[in-house]
């Protein structure tokens, strides 16, 4: 009895370490650079939200390989800064949609004010 007991136990620890290394898909929106090296497209994530808003802090730094139907539109985009939408799988994100980030100029300082020259 204390062997089957004892099996049991393995057993349920093992299904458990087993389903939680399977994280749940995530909708993400999500702000980065695509990478393509080696035929493999990657986006280094510096900002992602997930469909509530709040921000995910787990995906900050981390390079996503790009999978799914918008693979070529996102290939296309090598090098730029993007903001994608799609789901999280693991180490992979499924694009839905990508536009480039268009980045704003700094705002120009104001001009000096020349002042006239002391007259002597």
């Amino acid at each position: 009895m204390k062997k089957v007991l004892t099996l049991g136990m393995i057993l349920m620890f093992a299904v458990a370490l087993v389903g939680s290394a399977y994280a749940a898909d995530v909708p993400v929106t999500a702000t980065g650079k695509v990478e393509v090296k080696d035929k493999v497209v990657s986006i280094k994530i510096a900002e992602a939200k997930g469909a509530d808003g709040k921000a995910i802090a787990d995906l900050k730094d981390k390079t996503l390989k790009v999978v799914g139907a918008k693979l070529a539109d996102v290939e296309k985009l090598a090098g730029k800064e993007v903001e994608v939408k799609g789901i999280v799988k693991g180490a992979d994100i499924d694009v839905a949609s990508v536009a480039v980030v268009e980045k704003k100029p700094a705002p120009k300082a104001p001009a000096a004010e020349k002042k006239p020259a002391p007259k002597k």
